[in-house]
Protein backbone atom coordinates (compact mmCIF):
# COMPACT_ATOMS: atom_id res chain seq x y z
CA UNK A 1 0.00 0.00 0.00
CA UNK A 2 1.06 3.49 -0.72
CA UNK A 3 2.27 5.85 1.64
CA UNK A 4 -0.26 8.52 2.44
CA UNK A 5 0.04 11.79 4.20
CA UNK A 6 -2.86 14.23 5.52
CA UNK A 7 -1.86 17.67 5.52
CA UNK A 8 -3.84 20.07 7.68
CA UNK A 9 -3.91 23.65 5.54
CA UNK A 10 -6.44 25.73 7.29
CA UNK A 11 -9.45 24.27 9.58
CA UNK A 12 -11.69 22.07 7.66
CA UNK A 13 -9.16 22.34 4.47
CA UNK A 14 -6.83 19.34 4.21
CA UNK A 15 -4.66 17.81 1.34
CA UNK A 16 -4.14 14.39 1.33
CA UNK A 17 -0.64 13.16 -1.05
CA UNK A 18 -1.00 10.02 -2.33
CA UNK A 19 2.34 8.44 -3.09
CA UNK A 20 2.65 6.49 -6.01
CA UNK A 21 3.20 2.80 -6.01
CA UNK A 22 -0.66 1.92 -7.72
CA UNK A 23 -1.94 2.99 -11.20
CA UNK A 24 -5.49 4.59 -9.94
CA UNK A 25 -4.84 4.47 -6.30
CA UNK A 26 -5.67 8.27 -5.85
CA UNK A 27 -8.78 8.11 -7.04
CA UNK A 28 -9.85 4.36 -5.11
CA UNK A 29 -8.97 6.65 -2.24
CA UNK A 30 -11.56 9.28 -3.10
CA UNK A 31 -14.40 6.42 -3.50
CA UNK A 32 -12.92 5.34 0.32
CA UNK A 33 -13.45 8.60 1.82
CA UNK A 34 -16.75 9.61 0.14
CA UNK A 35 -18.35 6.34 1.55
CA UNK A 36 -16.94 7.21 5.17
CA UNK A 37 -17.86 10.80 4.93
CA UNK A 38 -21.39 9.17 4.24
CA UNK A 39 -21.78 6.58 6.79
CA UNK A 40 -20.61 9.38 9.29
CA UNK A 41 -23.08 11.83 7.90
CA UNK A 42 -20.49 14.67 6.91
CA UNK A 43 -20.77 16.73 4.11
CA UNK A 44 -17.28 16.84 2.09
CA UNK A 45 -15.94 18.45 -0.97
CA UNK A 46 -13.52 15.83 -2.77
CA UNK A 47 -11.29 17.29 -5.61
CA UNK A 48 -8.24 15.19 -7.21
CA UNK A 49 -5.73 18.17 -7.88
CA UNK A 50 -3.61 15.94 -10.52
CA UNK A 51 0.50 15.95 -9.65
CA UNK A 52 2.49 17.71 -7.11
CA UNK A 53 6.45 16.58 -6.69
CA UNK A 54 5.88 13.52 -7.84
CA UNK A 55 2.26 12.28 -5.95
CA UNK A 56 -1.41 12.77 -6.50
CA UNK A 57 -2.92 15.21 -4.41
CA UNK A 58 -6.68 15.04 -3.59
CA UNK A 59 -8.17 18.35 -1.79
CA UNK A 60 -10.96 17.51 0.75
CA UNK A 61 -12.80 20.18 2.48
CA UNK A 62 -14.87 19.55 5.45
CA UNK A 63 -17.89 21.70 4.44
CA UNK A 64 -19.89 20.73 7.51
CA UNK A 65 -20.37 17.63 10.48
CA UNK A 66 -23.12 16.40 11.12
CA UNK A 67 -25.19 17.13 7.72
CA UNK A 68 -27.16 14.03 7.64
CA UNK A 69 -27.74 11.64 10.20
CA UNK A 70 -24.76 8.93 10.22
CA UNK A 71 -25.43 5.22 9.31
CA UNK A 72 -24.96 2.64 11.98
CA UNK A 73 -22.25 -0.16 11.72
CA UNK A 74 -20.27 -2.63 13.52
CA UNK A 75 -16.79 -3.72 12.25
CA UNK A 76 -17.03 -6.62 14.59
CA UNK A 77 -18.78 -10.49 14.13
CA UNK A 78 -22.26 -10.71 15.58
CA UNK A 79 -22.97 -13.62 18.30
CA UNK A 80 -26.36 -14.91 19.14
Amino acid sequence: MPPLELVEKSPGQFDLICQPGLPGYAYVMMGVLRAMADDYGDLVILEHRGMQDGAEVISITLVETDFAEGRIFDLGAHTL
